[in-house]
């Protein structure tokens, strides 16, 4: 035992020993002498890296905005707060609303900004960022628009968003359409903060948002640079007019249904639970009207969850009756239509109103409202750039131009073209010798003719409390109403109610502008589809002009004989008024039988005086 440990110790000592030597084998340097450190290999320098500045268009630092201007024209435009801001560190121009319902939209003036290089863009980018009061972030949407034509329901539209908070802000870039350039044609582009985000159903889109760093790209990715201190220079559609409300019903009682901005593809549904005071406006007599666009003109309405099934309602494949103006942005369904397919118990209904189309669509507004008699105006005289705007019962006005003054007689009245929160208008004669004098109020016991749009306030009216002297009436009209109102427009002339027929299924008789002398005929060979749609019910809408506002049509070639059909001034004469004249099938069928294949293959107009005609075409009448 003794010899094993003492062979273990011997065998632990020899390992202490030979870790020793190794540690201490290196070989020492003789004294004095130098030693060198052993290098350290290191990694070679490299030049900073370089970030590449991208030029800019317009940075909004130089602090001009001269060349943005609000866009008022469209149904749910309302005025928004347009200043310049600190944002992400930067100036940008900052968009705040007035009135979470509207939208705000802010047009900049791409031709003046870039001159004769505006042709150049094929695409641009923007950097859009939002802040809300509360601090919290939520996300937001609006839209692009190209100004293409008249109207921004007509105008190519793009959409952006801010979606995610660690992407506030976020750079959108947009490409033009095809065929699409910037200059005398489309000299804008149009920003949109929505009223309502359709993706949450209809809440309201609060915030301010931010636009800076605007970068116009040529062809070959190049910025091209803009010359900020320009004036913007509006295209001559840019200032609001009065909407195209031809072959429309106008209402009474109207009821927003609020939030409903929505859009689809070809024959693709959206839309939103429907509101229980809208719902409650759903009766006999009532109208929904709809402000859209769509890529053919049509548009029409779902109720998905009826308890009658799932319903299309005026779908024009089923022969519905949709009347539309004739730009196709303003279209209207009436409660009969609905009833005859939902039944006369509107909460069997469902609770979701669709609309859909047959092309891709958008719709701006819907809203309901009661059947009130339309007028026909024929204008004498107008005020002259009479924009004016104000708070509820608050008032704005213009000195009253000698020739408006002198227009005003017994039997016309003013026509002013509005609106207002409530649908209230009237006038206020400031100055009259009688007092202070509102004309037309609401709720008295001689209100003004409205319509939500149009106000009409006869002379009597003004005679009546200012006297019929109307040099004691004052210099001053101003305008007046129950909410916040806008007017675009005053005139003065001669007003009557209606009678024109509102029609359905249009079909356009193709390139009748003809003209002719006093007792001249002059027309086209009817197409087919036009001998069609000649059935009981129907309508030949004829625009025209003429020196005495008459007009009537020919049939030359009809086995009855060559005979003149609505002549003015017989027992039975066409509808003339506003422009457009109306001769219906029955009044046609009376002298030339009901067998449209003996009416012959001609059809031609004539006047008493020179006239001339700009359009022709045959709709349905219920």
């Amino acid at each position: 035992m003794r010899k094993q440990r003492f062979i273990a110790w011997a065998l632990s000592l020899i390992l202490v020993l030979a870790l020793a030597g190794c540690q201490n084998n290196e070989e020492k340097p003789d004294e004095g002498t130098e030693v060198s450190p052993t290098p350290v290999a290191t990694e070679p320098t490299k030049e900073p890296e370089k970030v590449e500045v991208k030029p800019i268009s317009v940075s909004f630092e130089d602090g001009s905005l001269s060349f943005t201007e609000l866009y008022m024209q469209h149904a749910q435009s309302d005025a928004a707060d347009v200043a310049l801001g600190q944002f992400n560190n930067s100036t940008a121009l900052k968009i705040t609303k007035t009135n979470d319902a509207k939208v705000a939209f802010v047009a900049f003036d791409v031709a003046s900004l870039l001159g004769d290089k505006a042709g150049d863009v094929t695409s641009f980018e923007m950097s859009v960022g939002v802040e809300h009061a509360d601090g919290k972030f939520s996300a937001v949407s609006g839209s692009i628009y190209y100004w293409t034509d008249t109207t921004i329901s007509k105008m190519k539209k793009d959409t952006w968003s801010v979606y995610m908070e660690k992407k506030n802000p976020r750079t959108a870039t947009y490409k033009l359409p095809d065929g699409v350039t910037f200059g005398e044609g489309c000299p804008l582009v149009i920003v949109s903060l929505d009223g309502y985000n359709a993706s949450k159903g209809g809440v309201p889109a609060t915030g301010t948002i931010y636009v800076d760093d605007i970068r116009f790209f040529d062809a070959s990715g190049n910025v091209i640079t803009a010359a900020t201190d320009v004036a913007f220079a509006a295209p001559d559609a840019f200032a609001p007019t009065e909407s195209d409300r031809s072959n429309l019903y106008a209402l009474k009682d109207v009821v927003t249904f609020d939030g409903f901005q929505a859009s689809g593809s070809a024959w693709g549904q959206t839309g939103f639970d429907i509101p229980d005071n809208f719902r409650a406006a759903l009766t006999e007599g009532s109208v929904i009207e709809i402000e859209y666009s769509s890529e053919d003109g049509s548009i029409w309405l779902v109720y998905p969850d009826s308890a009658a099934g799932w319903m299309r309602v005026a779908d024009a494949d089923l022969g519905a009756h949709v009347y539309r103006n004739k730009d196709k942005s303003i279209a209207q369904i009436d409660y009969e239509q609905m009833a005859a397919a939902l039944g006369t118990d509107t909460s069997a209904w469902g609770a979701r109103l669709q609309c859909e189309a047959a092309s891709n669509w958008e719709v701006y507004s819907v809203k309901v409202g009661q059947r009130a008699k339309s007028y026909v105006f024929d204008e004498k005289a107008a005020f002259q750039d009479f924009n004016a705007s104000a708070g509820a019962w608050n008032q704005a006005g213009a000195d009253i131009p000698a020739d408006v003054l002198e227009a005003l007689v017994p039997g016309t009245a003013l026509k002013i073209s509005y609106s207002s929160e409530d649908g209230t208008m009237w006038i206020v004669m400031p100055d009259s010798a009688a007092g202070w004098m509102r004309v037309g109020q609401a709720g008295t016991a001689d209100p003004a003719i409205t319509d939500g749009s149009t106000c009409y306030v006869t002379y009597e009216q003004i005679a009546a409390l200012c006297g019929e002297d109307k040099t004691t009436w004052g210099a001053r009209l101003q305008c007046e109403a129950q909410s916040a109102w806008e007017v675009y427009s005053v005139k003065v002339g001669t007003f009557a109610e209606s009678k024109a027929p509102r029609l359905s299924n249009i079909k356009t008789f193709p390139d009748f502008q003809v003209t002719g002398s006093g007792w001249g005929q002059n027309g086209l060979d009817i197409p087919d589809d036009i001998r069609a749609a000649f059935v009981p019910g129907a309508v030949i809408r004829i625009e025209y002009s003429s020196e005495d506002g008459t007009m009537w049509i020919v049939m030359p070639d009809s086995a009855a004989g060559w005979m003149r059909v609505a002549q003015a001034g017989t027992a039975d004469p066409a509808i003339c008024e506003g422009g457009v004249c109306y001769v219906t099938y029955e009044q046609i069928a009376a002298l030339c039988g009901e067998d449209t294949s003996t009416w012959g293959g001609r059809l031609q107009c004539e006047a008493q005086t020179a006239w001339e005609v700009y359009g022709v075409s045959v709709g349905q009448t219920k």
